[in-house]
């Protein structure tokens, strides 16, 4: 007993009185008491309300004569108050009479730092989720979420403006359902953009549902998981204010100058020379240059040697094909560092054959785009990958089955009872085992296996490497002692029990993705039937 890091008391169990007859080392060092306290009372050697307290807890021991356990918080030697667990257990001679109590205190107050820690984690995901959120909602211009066949998967609120359409009716349709062009051509031009070092913008004309038509510029960003090309965003930004804008500036140079010093956007006109002939002072506010620096040279000096080739193909075919061409080129700012930046060229067909060209700042854009892509195959309350990207990751391995030849298994798992957790403690509680459950089923499963959650309190995990039950039954194992782990949520222990259903997939018949699921889910209502914290496999073959 004194090599235990536990604490252990043993106490004498009188008529009315309990005495000291047994502590160890780790109480010595914890708590101040040592070995002249055998034989008291815990009213001779305690405060009166810690006596107090220890001896109702003492008694109910014994009054039950059964198993008592309870948390509290005691000050150690050194002055730190420290977290613990204890529990009691009566001991009773050949008559039945309780004689001694046993009573071992384990200290918690390590896990519940780390517990501490995991919440505050958990609580600055969940305003970046949010802020993921916003970014799409709230942006300002119209942005659809479309398969690799060009069809909608979803939309932001933009785009209900820009169409008049509810979101719900335009989920399903193909792109060019809205935009006047050839579905051929456009799916082209979709999968063309999507695999371009730098994406061309292309004018097109949008159809509104009251039948209007106007000029958007469309951009593609493609989204990629593991360097494989899953889905498109399409961006489409309303150009009726800047074609109006357009329309003033060809009309004459003087109104041209005038609207240029009031935008930000940073706008040249080139001559028939391929000479600066104006830079708008905006040039200083974006890439640090005085517009005199400028005005009359031919070799801009914003323009970096690597990406002047791509610049001059731009402007021959802007007048090749009389149109405008938009871009994103990456441009030196006068201290040295590059400015991601949209560049549009319009050729302006005037006496001087002037060139129109706007570069923006594209810097925030970039970042937008790389946040819309972890808010498209990530939960937003755990972090974790979403059901779109397991079912990604899964229907590959499944085409990967026949080459690999290596058995692989699905696990789902899922909340026993979570609508009572919600119905009784609130939603912020069971938003607490949502995130407590992805974190500790991360935890055990290893880099190389996958786990997502697929909505509400419903998790998958997909374990790559397993040949037979018995793995399985092992990792199953393992992971059932992480969740047999206190749940506590502001200091109160929370009852939650999970339930969990196997499928293992080895050689024969290849399962749909559908399939797979739908036996593993199987298993787990199985698991359910046999009760809490239960589980079950099923073998596809």
């Amino acid at each position: 007993m004194h090599t235990i890091k536990d604490m252990v008391f043993v106490v004498r169990s009188d008529d009315a009185d309990f005495r000291y007859a047994f502590i160890n080392e780790a109480v010595v060092a914890n708590t101040g008491l040592d070995q002249s306290v055998i034989g008291k009372t815990l009213e001779e050697t305690l405060p009166d309300a810690q006596a107090r307290f220890f001896k109702s807890m003492y008694s109910k021991t014994k009054l039950l004569k059964q198993k008592v356990t309870y948390e509290d918080s005691y000050l150690t030697t050194t002055g730190e108050w420290h977290y613990a667990k204890s529990e009691m257990n009566p001991l009773f001679d050949d008559a039945g009479n309780c004689n001694f109590i046993v009573c071992v205190t384990k200290d918690l107050t390590t896990e519940k730092l780390a517990l501490l820690e995991k919440k505050t984690t958990a609580r600055h995901l969940q305003e970046k989720q949010a802020h993921y959120h916003s970014l799409f909602e709230n942006n300002t211009d119209a942005v659809f979420t479309l398969d690799l066949d060009g069809l909608i998967q979803e939309g932001n609120m933009t785009v209900t403006n820009l169409s008049g359409y509810p979101i719900d009716a335009i989920i399903g349709k193909h792109l060019s359902y809205f935009i006047d062009i050839d579905a051929e051509e456009l799916l082209e031009f979709l999968h063309q953009s999507a695999n371009h070092i730098y994406t061309s913008d292309k004018r097109v004309m949008f159809l509104h549902r009251l039948g209007m038509k106007f000029g958007v510029l469309l951009k593609v960003i493609p989204i990629k998981v593991e360097s494989r090309l899953v889905g498109l965003f399409a961006v489409l930004k309303d150009m009726r204010e800047l074609d109006k804008l357009a329309s003033l500036l060809i009309d004459t140079e003087e109104k041209f100058r005038l609207i240029a010093e009031y935008l930000n956007d940073t706008i040249l006109l080139t001559d028939e020379t391929g000479k600066v002939s104006y830079v708008a002072p905006s040039v200083e506010k974006t890439f640090g240059y005085k517009p005199e620096e400028i005005v009359g040279k031919s070799a801009i000096p914003i323009i970096p040697q690597d990406v002047l080739p791509i610049v001059f193909n731009e402007f021959e075919r802007a007048s090749v094909d009389r149109t405008t061409t938009t871009f994103q080129v990456p441009l030196y700012h006068q201290k040295g560092h590059l400015v991601w930046s949209e560049v549009s060229i319009t050729p302006v067909f005037d006496k001087q054959n002037h060139t129109l060209i706007i570069a923006r700042d594209f810097t925030l854009q970039k970042d937008r785009e790389t946040q819309l892509h972890h808010f498209a195959y990530n939960d937003y309350l755990t972090g974790i990958p979403n059901r779109r990207l397991f079912t990604e990751r899964l229907t590959q391995r499944i085409l990967q089955h026949d080459e690999r030849q290596s058995p692989f298994a699905i696990a789902l798992f899922d909340v026993d009872h979570f609508k009572n957790i919600n119905d009784e403690f609130g939603h912020e509680v069971g938003d607490y085992v949502i995130t407590e459950l992805a974190d500790r089923l991360q935890s055990q499963i290893g880099d190389d296996n996958l786990v997502a959650r697929l909505g509400g309190d419903e998790f998958v995990i997909m374990l790559e490497a397993v040949d037979d039950a018995d793995q399985v039954l092992a990792m199953y194992e393992k992971i059932k002692v992480a969740l047999k782990e206190p749940w506590i949520f502001n200091d109160q222990l929370l009852t939650v029990s999970v339930s969990a259903g196997f499928t293992l997939i080895g050689e024969g018949k290849k399962p749909t993705v559908s399939e797979a699921l739908h036996d593993a889910d199987r298993a787990m209502y199985r698991a359910k039937k046999i009760g809490q914290d239960g589980m079950t496999i099923r073998h596809y073959k």
